[in-house]
């Protein structure tokens, strides 16, 4: 048997709703699901130093590019705490896809 890594990924479209900073410096992003909707359609992500953030153009960003309206996609670890909005530790990727 041939175990895959990615098999506990999870991908779906989502709206930003926010960037918030936490007291310890951890960055997360809230949005609110589009696609893959199973509960509350609220999710908070961690973005750390190893997730990778793309503009609309495909080019690597900050998170300053994240902006409120904006529709992303959002690879991540099929994981999450029980925290309101559900919080995911382990983001791998969220691509801008449309600046609405």
């Amino acid at each position: 048997i041939v175990f895959s890594s990615s098999w506990s990924n999870r991908s779906f479209e989502a709206v930003v709703e926010e960037t918030i900073t936490q007291p310890n410096g951890e960055v997360r992003l809230i949005v609110r699901r589009t696609t893959e909707i199973y509960a509350d359609p609220r999710n908070s992500l961690h973005i750390s130093e190893d997730t990778q953030l793309f503009d609309i153009d495909g080019n690597l960003a900050s998170i300053d590019v994240m902006k409120p309206v904006y529709s992303v996609k959002v690879i991540l670890a099929d994981s999450f705490l029980e925290e309101v909005p559900f919080y995911y530790p382990t983001v791998y990727k969220v691509e801008v896809l449309r600046a609405n």
